[in-house]
Protein backbone atom coordinates (compact mmCIF):
# COMPACT_ATOMS: atom_id res chain seq x y z
CA UNK A 1 0.00 0.00 0.00
CA UNK A 2 3.02 2.18 0.77
CA UNK A 3 5.82 3.43 -1.08
CA UNK A 4 9.20 4.84 0.70
CA UNK A 5 11.43 6.40 -1.39
CA UNK A 6 15.01 7.09 -0.04
CA UNK A 7 17.43 8.66 -2.69
CA UNK A 8 20.90 7.38 -1.67
CA UNK A 9 24.31 9.42 -2.05
CA UNK A 10 27.03 7.66 -0.36
CA UNK A 11 24.93 7.45 2.58
CA UNK A 12 26.39 4.30 4.11
CA UNK A 13 26.89 6.00 7.56
CA UNK A 14 23.37 7.47 8.18
CA UNK A 15 20.80 5.14 6.08
CA UNK A 16 20.90 2.45 8.73
CA UNK A 17 19.29 4.73 11.34
CA UNK A 18 16.58 5.07 8.74
CA UNK A 19 15.80 1.92 7.77
CA UNK A 20 15.87 0.61 11.43
CA UNK A 21 13.06 3.57 12.16
CA UNK A 22 11.00 1.91 8.99
CA UNK A 23 12.03 -1.33 10.67
CA UNK A 24 10.00 -0.62 13.64
CA UNK A 25 6.90 0.19 11.72
CA UNK A 26 3.78 -1.33 13.02
CA UNK A 27 2.31 -1.88 9.60
CA UNK A 28 6.14 -2.67 8.14
CA UNK A 29 3.91 -5.53 6.10
CA UNK A 30 1.98 -2.97 4.44
CA UNK A 31 5.62 -1.38 3.19
CA UNK A 32 7.55 -1.44 0.16
CA UNK A 33 11.40 0.84 0.01
CA UNK A 34 12.68 1.57 -2.68
CA UNK A 35 16.73 2.42 -2.56
CA UNK A 36 17.82 4.77 -4.82
CA UNK A 37 21.39 4.70 -5.77
CA UNK A 38 22.40 7.80 -7.60
CA UNK A 39 25.98 6.55 -8.51
CA UNK A 40 27.38 6.28 -4.64
CA UNK A 41 31.09 5.44 -4.77
CA UNK A 42 30.64 3.45 -1.19
CA UNK A 43 28.49 -0.12 -2.04
CA UNK A 44 25.25 -1.03 0.25
CA UNK A 45 25.46 -4.97 -0.07
CA UNK A 46 25.95 -5.81 2.88
CA UNK A 47 23.53 -3.31 4.64
CA UNK A 48 20.41 -4.41 1.80
CA UNK A 49 21.45 -8.11 2.39
CA UNK A 50 21.06 -7.50 6.30
CA UNK A 51 17.80 -5.22 6.20
CA UNK A 52 16.04 -7.43 3.20
CA UNK A 53 15.42 -9.79 5.84
CA UNK A 54 12.77 -7.85 7.98
CA UNK A 55 12.18 -5.09 5.04
CA UNK A 56 10.83 -5.36 1.96
CA UNK A 57 13.50 -3.27 -0.19
CA UNK A 58 14.03 -2.77 -3.91
CA UNK A 59 17.62 -1.46 -4.70
CA UNK A 60 17.69 0.77 -7.95
CA UNK A 61 20.48 2.57 -9.55
CA UNK A 62 20.92 5.61 -11.66
CA UNK A 63 23.20 5.72 -15.10
CA UNK A 64 24.75 8.35 -13.64
CA UNK A 65 24.84 11.23 -10.99
CA UNK A 66 21.89 13.43 -11.63
CA UNK A 67 20.49 14.84 -7.89
CA UNK A 68 17.89 13.98 -5.14
CA UNK A 69 15.29 15.18 -7.46
CA UNK A 70 16.15 12.69 -10.48
CA UNK A 71 16.52 9.80 -7.97
CA UNK A 72 13.27 10.29 -6.17
CA UNK A 73 11.61 10.84 -10.19
CA UNK A 74 13.15 7.32 -11.02
CA UNK A 75 11.79 6.15 -7.73
CA UNK A 76 8.17 6.93 -8.30
CA UNK A 77 8.32 5.16 -11.89
CA UNK A 78 9.75 2.14 -11.01
CA UNK A 79 7.09 1.73 -7.67
CA UNK A 80 3.63 0.62 -8.08
CA UNK A 81 1.35 1.66 -4.59
CA UNK A 82 -1.05 4.16 -4.01
CA UNK A 83 1.00 5.97 -1.72
CA UNK A 84 3.97 7.15 -1.51
CA UNK A 85 6.43 8.39 1.64
CA UNK A 86 9.50 10.53 0.47
CA UNK A 87 12.98 10.16 3.16
CA UNK A 88 15.93 10.87 2.98
CA UNK A 89 18.92 8.99 3.88
CA UNK A 90 20.15 10.78 6.93
CA UNK A 91 16.46 11.11 8.53
CA UNK A 92 14.34 9.21 10.65
CA UNK A 93 10.62 8.21 11.50
CA UNK A 94 10.22 9.85 14.60
CA UNK A 95 7.65 7.49 16.17
CA UNK A 96 6.58 3.46 15.71
CA UNK A 97 2.67 4.42 13.78
CA UNK A 98 4.62 7.24 11.75
CA UNK A 99 3.36 5.62 8.53
CA UNK A 100 0.43 4.09 9.79
CA UNK A 101 -0.95 7.66 11.32
CA UNK A 102 -0.05 8.98 7.77
CA UNK A 103 -1.93 6.06 5.71
CA UNK A 104 -4.86 6.65 8.29
CA UNK A 105 -5.41 10.19 7.59
CA UNK A 106 -5.09 10.45 3.38
CA UNK A 107 -7.95 9.13 3.10
CA UNK A 108 -10.66 11.68 1.18
CA UNK A 109 -7.73 13.92 0.64
CA UNK A 110 -4.63 14.02 -2.09
CA UNK A 111 -2.17 15.25 0.29
CA UNK A 112 -1.79 14.57 4.21
CA UNK A 113 0.69 16.86 5.93
CA UNK A 114 2.07 16.01 9.34
CA UNK A 115 4.43 17.69 11.71
CA UNK A 116 8.39 17.52 11.93
CA UNK A 117 10.94 17.79 14.04
CA UNK A 118 14.01 19.48 12.99
CA UNK A 119 17.24 18.31 14.73
CA UNK A 120 19.98 21.09 14.58
CA UNK A 121 23.77 20.71 16.47
CA UNK A 122 22.29 21.97 20.08
CA UNK A 123 18.51 22.28 19.65
CA UNK A 124 15.39 20.86 18.15
CA UNK A 125 11.94 22.35 17.23
CA UNK A 126 8.80 21.18 15.71
CA UNK A 127 6.72 22.48 13.07
CA UNK A 128 5.03 22.49 9.86
CA UNK A 129 7.43 22.88 6.94
CA UNK A 130 5.65 23.46 3.50
CA UNK A 131 8.01 23.72 0.89
CA UNK A 132 10.19 20.37 2.18
CA UNK A 133 8.73 16.69 1.24
CA UNK A 134 9.03 15.63 5.07
CA UNK A 135 6.59 13.99 7.17
CA UNK A 136 4.44 13.97 4.33
CA UNK A 137 1.70 11.34 2.18
CA UNK A 138 1.04 11.68 -1.75
CA UNK A 139 -1.65 9.94 -3.69
CA UNK A 140 -0.10 8.06 -6.42
CA UNK A 141 -3.28 8.64 -8.46
CA UNK A 142 -3.09 12.60 -8.08
CA UNK A 143 0.82 12.83 -9.30
CA UNK A 144 -0.49 10.48 -12.39
CA UNK A 145 -3.68 12.67 -12.77
CA UNK A 146 -1.52 15.92 -13.00
CA UNK A 147 1.09 14.61 -13.76
CA UNK A 148 3.47 15.98 -11.68
CA UNK A 149 7.13 15.40 -11.53
CA UNK A 150 10.32 16.14 -9.95
CA UNK A 151 12.35 18.92 -11.98
CA UNK A 152 16.21 17.64 -12.65
CA UNK A 153 17.72 20.80 -10.99
CA UNK A 154 20.39 19.66 -8.43
CA UNK A 155 18.63 22.39 -5.32
CA UNK A 156 15.24 23.60 -4.24
CA UNK A 157 13.66 20.63 -6.84
CA UNK A 158 11.99 19.33 -3.27
CA UNK A 159 10.50 22.53 -3.00
CA UNK A 160 9.23 22.94 -6.53
CA UNK A 161 7.48 20.04 -6.21
CA UNK A 162 5.69 19.77 -3.27
CA UNK A 163 4.73 23.59 -3.56
CA UNK A 164 3.14 22.40 -7.44
CA UNK A 165 1.80 19.64 -5.85
CA UNK A 166 0.45 21.68 -3.00
CA UNK A 167 -0.63 24.46 -5.65
CA UNK A 168 -2.79 22.13 -7.84
CA UNK A 169 -4.91 20.86 -4.59
CA UNK A 170 -8.16 21.42 -3.60
CA UNK A 171 -8.00 18.23 -0.78
CA UNK A 172 -4.74 18.24 1.81
CA UNK A 173 -5.14 17.26 5.22
CA UNK A 174 -3.59 18.74 7.64
CA UNK A 175 -2.66 16.68 11.10
CA UNK A 176 -1.15 17.70 13.94
CA UNK A 177 0.41 14.57 14.90
CA UNK A 178 4.37 14.99 14.42
CA UNK A 179 6.04 11.82 12.02
CA UNK A 180 9.08 12.78 10.92
CA UNK A 181 12.75 13.40 12.57
CA UNK A 182 14.63 16.03 10.31
CA UNK A 183 18.51 15.65 10.82
CA UNK A 184 19.67 19.25 9.94
CA UNK A 185 22.92 18.45 6.91
CA UNK A 186 25.72 21.02 6.94
CA UNK A 187 27.06 19.72 4.16
CA UNK A 188 23.62 19.16 1.40
CA UNK A 189 24.17 20.68 -1.96
CA UNK A 190 21.86 23.84 -0.93
CA UNK A 191 23.90 24.57 2.09
CA UNK A 192 27.21 24.68 0.45
CA UNK A 193 26.81 26.03 -2.65
CA UNK A 194 27.65 29.67 -2.07
CA UNK A 195 25.38 32.80 -1.66
CA UNK A 196 25.48 33.66 -5.57
CA UNK A 197 25.01 30.00 -6.98
CA UNK A 198 22.45 28.41 -4.50
CA UNK A 199 20.41 31.86 -5.38
CA UNK A 200 20.33 31.05 -8.69
CA UNK A 201 19.57 27.16 -8.56
CA UNK A 202 16.41 28.61 -6.12
CA UNK A 203 14.71 31.19 -9.20
CA UNK A 204 15.88 28.52 -11.94
CA UNK A 205 13.48 25.90 -10.01
CA UNK A 206 11.22 28.63 -8.70
CA UNK A 207 10.78 29.52 -12.78
CA UNK A 208 10.22 25.90 -13.37
CA UNK A 209 7.59 25.86 -10.72
CA UNK A 210 5.37 28.13 -11.88
CA UNK A 211 5.73 27.27 -15.64
CA UNK A 212 4.34 23.96 -14.41
CA UNK A 213 1.29 25.62 -12.74
CA UNK A 214 0.38 27.13 -15.84
CA UNK A 215 -0.12 23.91 -17.28
CA UNK A 216 -2.71 23.29 -14.26
CA UNK A 217 -6.09 23.07 -15.44
CA UNK A 218 -6.88 24.02 -11.36
CA UNK A 219 -4.74 26.30 -9.24
CA UNK A 220 -5.53 26.96 -6.14
CA UNK A 221 -5.10 30.90 -6.24
CA UNK A 222 -4.60 32.08 -2.92
CA UNK A 223 -1.96 29.68 -2.39
CA UNK A 224 -0.13 30.31 -5.38
CA UNK A 225 -0.19 33.71 -4.39
CA UNK A 226 0.98 33.37 -0.80
CA UNK A 227 3.84 31.20 -2.70
CA UNK A 228 4.82 33.94 -5.43
CA UNK A 229 4.92 36.66 -2.75
CA UNK A 230 7.16 34.35 -0.85
CA UNK A 231 9.57 33.58 -3.88
CA UNK A 232 9.95 37.64 -4.74
CA UNK A 233 10.61 38.96 -1.25
CA UNK A 234 13.15 35.77 -0.78
CA UNK A 235 15.12 36.78 -3.94
CA UNK A 236 14.72 40.72 -3.17
CA UNK A 237 16.24 40.60 -0.35
CA UNK A 238 18.99 38.09 -1.45
CA UNK A 239 19.71 39.73 -4.52
CA UNK A 240 20.66 43.00 -1.89
CA UNK A 241 23.01 40.47 -0.03
CA UNK A 242 24.50 38.60 -3.46
CA UNK A 243 24.60 41.65 -5.66
CA UNK A 244 23.74 39.68 -9.12
CA UNK A 245 23.18 41.41 -11.85
CA UNK A 246 23.17 38.90 -14.58
CA UNK A 247 21.32 38.03 -17.58
CA UNK A 248 19.89 34.69 -16.97
CA UNK A 249 18.37 36.20 -13.34
CA UNK A 250 16.79 39.34 -15.33
CA UNK A 251 14.70 36.86 -17.76
CA UNK A 252 13.44 34.31 -15.43
CA UNK A 253 12.53 37.22 -12.70
CA UNK A 254 10.62 38.97 -14.99
CA UNK A 255 8.64 35.66 -15.63
CA UNK A 256 8.19 35.01 -11.66
CA UNK A 257 6.97 39.20 -11.61
CA UNK A 258 4.36 38.07 -14.03
CA UNK A 259 3.16 35.56 -12.04
CA UNK A 260 3.79 37.89 -9.07
CA UNK A 261 1.04 40.42 -11.23
CA UNK A 262 -1.23 37.10 -11.25
CA UNK A 263 -1.36 35.20 -8.49
CA UNK A 264 0.24 38.08 -5.82
CA UNK A 265 -2.97 40.29 -6.21
CA UNK A 266 -5.08 37.43 -4.28
CA UNK A 267 -3.11 38.12 -0.94
CA UNK A 268 -4.01 40.60 1.48
CA UNK A 269 -2.32 43.77 2.40
CA UNK A 270 -2.22 42.89 5.69
CA UNK A 271 -1.05 39.20 4.47
CA UNK A 272 1.89 40.68 2.57
CA UNK A 273 3.30 42.84 5.08
CA UNK A 274 3.46 40.20 7.84
CA UNK A 275 5.16 37.68 5.47
CA UNK A 276 7.73 40.72 4.64
CA UNK A 277 8.37 41.44 8.35
CA UNK A 278 9.44 37.57 8.23
CA UNK A 279 11.93 37.71 5.52
CA UNK A 280 13.34 41.46 7.08
CA UNK A 281 17.15 40.53 7.99
CA UNK A 282 18.39 44.07 9.10
CA UNK A 283 19.55 44.67 5.43
CA UNK A 284 20.10 48.22 4.68
CA UNK A 285 17.80 48.30 1.14
CA UNK A 286 19.33 49.93 -1.73
CA UNK A 287 15.50 50.39 -2.73
CA UNK A 288 12.48 49.39 -2.09
CA UNK A 289 11.10 45.76 -3.03
CA UNK A 290 8.66 47.91 -5.24
CA UNK A 291 11.11 49.58 -6.74
CA UNK A 292 12.28 45.67 -7.14
CA UNK A 293 9.30 44.58 -8.71
CA UNK A 294 9.71 47.81 -11.06
CA UNK A 295 12.92 46.77 -12.52
CA UNK A 296 11.68 43.42 -13.64
CA UNK A 297 8.20 44.47 -15.40
CA UNK A 298 8.32 44.94 -19.09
Amino acid sequence: MIDVIIPLYNSKATISNTLDSILKQVNLKDIIVYLVDDQSTEKYEDIINYYSNYINIRYLKLKKNSGPGVARQYGIDNSHNEYIVFIDSDDEFCSQDSLLVLYNSIHGYDMVFSRMIQCFENSEETVFHECCLHGKMYRRSFIEDKKLKFNKLRSHEDNAFNQLYMICSKNINYISNVTYKYNFNYSSITRTANGKDSLKKYISSMTWLYKNVEKQKYVDIFYAGIVITEIMYYSYFNLMVNNINTKIIKEKLYYLKKMYDKYGKYVSVKEKINMFNGFYNQVIPQYTFYDFLKMYSK
